[in-house]
């Protein structure tokens, strides 16, 4: 087969399945799918580092049936909480109900060069209130290191790198440079002789090429997640000159029932679109690289929508880029068979740490009215200094002990939210 008949354009509508769907003919032309292999490998090993800044927004699917299960059983647990609570307790429960996020939009900046990555973001989150929250975050991976920096809390934690969850859904991701559900696996190794079919031959007329990888892909090629039954379908450029425009990955294999409401039995769909395509320089090679500015990543809960406004391929890595500098008065959480939490600039740190806790004492007490019978005595001054002792004491055994356990689960906790 010629290679001009080989790929076309094509966008499909996520959602264009039937539970009637016939499956695929295994008739393809192997000779045909090498060469897309091929070509898709080449596409993908030249893209050795991505450089790009985006804004990311995630709107959750309200018509979406887990969606609503999952609200169903929230809304109970809460009623169960309701009838338990004290009046005090029941008021902060209605204040959380009103709280409840709504959307979320984020500003990010992505240097993705693995093993190594750097993700700094700047969240924007909508409460159903009508009130929002904001708040800053630097991740990064380097030399199998983790470390995450929270600057509104003055916080960081450092550990062991363990998986590509803690940075989120990334959009090198859904680009296809890992498969979603593996750690490095990129979208061409799905392609395996003998378990990718060609399910639509492209020509000149518009016809889309569509690839279908798997079911029954081997063991080390079938991404952790996936079953057996498990399969991704691909759908490519014309002239393979850029990353595929469409990708769907079916980890059980179930196909769409839309009568369907038992949500252990629904068909997993996992749907990237890439469109916008723009040429963009490769900074270390010759030419260009056509590169989407536009990304959409949907699957059950809601959809994911990237839109890049920078992006740059192949660009020189600054000094230090993911290795981040923690400042001095952060506390630091560090994983180990013993956690343990302690404040950045040791001694000197401490010290001012205090300080500063015994200045907002005293600002604090200033404000204070001074009982009548206390004018012209010296009542004031003794219980000033006997606070501001007792603060500073305090804020010293803090310091000190460290309190592990305690910091911790904080900050677990408030990573949960992100």
């Amino acid at each position: 087969m010629a290679a001009s008949t080989v790929a076309c354009v094509a966008l499909v509508m996520f959602g264009a399945q039937s539970r009637t769907e016939a499956p695929p003919s295994r008739s393809s032309d192997a000779q045909s799918v090498e060469l897309i292999r091929s070509r898709l490998k080449d596409q993908y090993q030249r893209i050795r580092s991505v450089a790009i800044e985006y804004e990311q927004t995630w709107t959750p699917d309200a018509s979406s049936r887990i969606v609503q299960k999952s609200r169903e059983q929230r809304d109970r647990n809460l009623a169960e909480r309701m009838k338990k609570a004290t009046p005090n307790e029941r008021a902060l429960l209605e204040q959380l109900q009103k709280r409840k996020l709504t959307e979320s939009h984020t500003a990010y900046r992505l240097v993705d060069a693995f093993p190594s990555i750097r993700l700094e973001a700047k969240t924007r989150h909508l409460l159903a209130d009508g009130t929002a929250q904001e708040e800053t975050s630097i991740r990064a991976l380097h030399n199998k290191t983790y470390v995450e920096i929270h600057p509104d809390l003055k916080y960081a934690y450092t550990g062991r790198f363990r998986n590509l969850n803690t940075f989120g859904n990334l959009p090198t991701n859904a680009l296809g440079f890992r498969v979603p559900f593996s750690v490095n696996q990129p979208l061409w190794a799905l392609l395996v002789p003998g378990r990718t079919s060609l399910l639509a031959q492209g020509d000149l007329s518009g016809k889309a090429v569509v690839l279908q990888c798997g079911p029954d892909l081997p063991d080390d090629r079938r991404p952790a997640g996936f079953k057996q039954a498990g399969y991704a379908r691909i759908w490519l450029s014309a002239d393979m000159s850029s990353l595929p425009v469409k990708i769907e990955y079916h980890p059980d294999g179930r196909v769409f029932d839309p009568d369907n409401t038992d949500i252990t039995k629904m068909a997993v769909i996992h749907t990237v679109t890439l469109s916008e395509f723009a040429d963009t320089k490769d900074e270390q090679g010759s030419g260009y690289i056509k590169f989407p500015r536009h990304i959409t990543y949907r699957d059950a809960a809601g959809t994911t929508n990237w839109d890049l406004t920078s992006a740059r391929i192949n660009a020189s890595i600054r000094p230090g880029e993911f290795a981040p500098e923690i400042p001095d008065g952060y506390r630091i959480s560090q994983s180990g068979s013993t956690p343990k939490v302690f404040l950045k600039g040791g001694p000197a740190e401490q010290a001012r740490a205090v300080a500063r806790t015994t200045s907002r004492a005293r600002e604090m007490l200033a404000s204070l009215p001074v009982p009548a019978e206390a004018s012209g005595t010296k009542v004031h001054d003794y219980l000033l200094f006997a606070v501001v002792a007792l603060l500073v004491a305090c804020g010293f055994f803090l310091l000190v002990r460290r309190l592990p356990n305690v910091q911790m689960f904080a900050f677990q906790r408030h990573n949960r939210r992100m």
